[in-house]
């Protein structure tokens, strides 16, 4: 059975694991956008088709198409990822199609902990050492090229187990949600 509001995560945009390096630019943005203007597309008079999207597993490394897609009883569609808050041509007319943008505030350190334990934990790398080299030289550097461009969230929420003390955030700390109110 079809989730009630499906989640999709950004990354599922990405170029292969050949060409992969997490920067905006590796991204297949045009798609990224399609499916983003596909999830505008009005459900009266007419319910649109369903909508296929791909989805990614960090420890697989590639996209793969979702086994289900979203359809027109889905009246919320949640994307998280890197990107769906990047204030830059073609980014931020996605983030323009949200209806909503939620920041997740995250300090930095513990951004930087997660995405090394997602690193290991995926298999991507096999030792801690060689996961703080890739996690420093490419997932905080896209992930602090986001918080310096960022576009407006709508929304800034706090994990409860982090205090809102205006620490920087970043990698992943981002939201992006399409509501179809046309139901």
């Amino acid at each position: 059975m079809a989730p009630r509001a499906p989640c999709t995560g950004n990354d599922s945009h990405c170029a292969s694991r050949t060409d992969y390096q997490g920067a905006a630019f590796t991204f297949d943005l045009e798609s990224y956008a399609a499916f983003i203007r596909a999830l505008r597309v009005p459900l009266l008079p007419t319910p649109p088709a369903p909508i296929p999207f791909p989805t990614f597993d960090h420890s697989a490394k590639d996209p793969a198409p979702s086994p289900v897609p979203i359809l027109p009883r889905h009246r919320i569609v949640i994307i998280e990822g890197l990107y769906t808050m990047l204030s830059e041509p073609g980014w931020s007319d996605c983030a323009a199609m949200m209806d909503m943008r939620v920041w997740v505030e995250v300090p930095r350190e513990v951004v930087l902990q997660r995405v090394l334990k997602r690193n290991t934990d995926a298999g991507i790398v096999t030792d801690l050492k060689t996961a703080r080299i890739r996690v420093e030289q490419s997932d905080m550097v896209n992930g602090d090229e986001v918080f310096a461009h960022r576009y407006e969230p709508t929304d800034t929420i706090y994990p409860a187990d982090i205090r809102a003390n205006g620490e920087h955030g970043g990698v992943n700390g981002e939201l992006g949600c399409t509501l179809n109110s046309n139901m």
